[in-house]
């Protein structure tokens, strides 16, 4: 499609320029559709007399004007007292738009806690997690004001993503527990468990105690008392979510297992005796 405003500039301007005015007004056109409209009428209604550099000064001064609403509209103000430059503009509101979509959310609410004035916060956010690159005396030659709502609204849209993230899963300390596996079988001095055969044969170290339960839970409770407790105990130590706190745990869950209050105190009572020989290994 034929565009005059773009085949002027092709002709009279920099590759430089002519990609960056292209880039700003498709920006300027997603945010609002009919605003370049204006530079087609303009430019439709000369006369063929003008000279060049005023039509470039023209168009220069309109786009000036749209960035000017559109920072408006985010809560920023330029300085009017400083030759503006569009290019330098448009990088820095390019910056501001994207800098909520940052995967360094930590890092961006961090930088956002700092007491010093909204400017020079904000330079400092767009060149460390944005991928600003002018100076900063540019910057503020540019940018004259940013409004405090600009930066709360910033941290709390940070905020919702650092919620919508993905919890990590705790790592499993393997090895850790393998050392307290050995730990349990040289304080107690017997290793023909249930569990331990089950770690032999290759069990998974690392799942939660109540899938263990599910899995190999009627067979444990069969055991006599001494050796249910001690295997329960086993089973908690090879747990992620048991093994640092195993005697509570099973003390916490044995009532889903255990329906006979006098069996559940035996066994808690038990357990806390096993607690107590091995000492301080969890």
């Amino acid at each position: 499609m034929e565009n005059p405003i773009l085949d002027f500039m092709k002709t009279y301007w920099s590759d430089y320029e002519v990609n960056y005015y292209k880039e700003i007004l498709d920006t300027i056109a997603s945010a609002h559709e009919d605003w370049p409209d204006n530079l087609d009428l303009y430019f439709n209604s000369l006369s063929g007399n003008e000279d060049i550099e005023d039509i470039s000064t023209d168009i220069r001064n309109m786009v000036l004007g749209m960035l000017k609403e559109m920072f408006g509209e985010i809560g920023v103000i330029l300085n009017e007292d400083y030759p503006l430059n569009n290019i330098y503009l448009f990088d820095i509101y390019k910056e501001l738009i994207e800098i909520e979509n940052t995967e360094q959310i930590e890092f961006a609410l961090s930088v956002l806690e700092s007491e010093d004035n909204t400017e020079t916060l904000f330079y400092e956010l767009l060149t460390t997690v944005g991928g600003l690159t002018i100076d900063e005396s540019l910057f503020m030659s540019h940018i004259a004001k940013i409004s405090i709502y600009t930066k709360q609204k910033l941290i709390n849209k940070l905020e919702v993503n650092k919620a919508l993230l993905p919890v990590a899963a705790p790592e499993v300390d393997i090895m850790g527990m393998v050392e307290k596996i050995k730990t349990f079988t040289r304080k107690i001095n017997d290793d023909e468990f249930l569990v331990i055969r089950l770690i032999k044969e290759g069990v998974n170290l690392g799942l939660e105690f109540q899938n263990y339960m599910s899995l190999y839970g009627s067979e444990i409770l069969e055991l006599d008392l001494k050796e249910m407790t001690y295997n329960l105990y086993l089973l908690g130590l090879i747990s992620k979510d048991a093994t640092d706190s195993v005697a509570e745990t099973i003390e916490n869950n044995i009532a889903n297992y255990l329906f006979d209050y006098s069996d559940q105190d035996k066994v808690i009572r038990a357990i806390r005796e096993i607690q107590i020989k091995l000492g301080n290994m969890e």
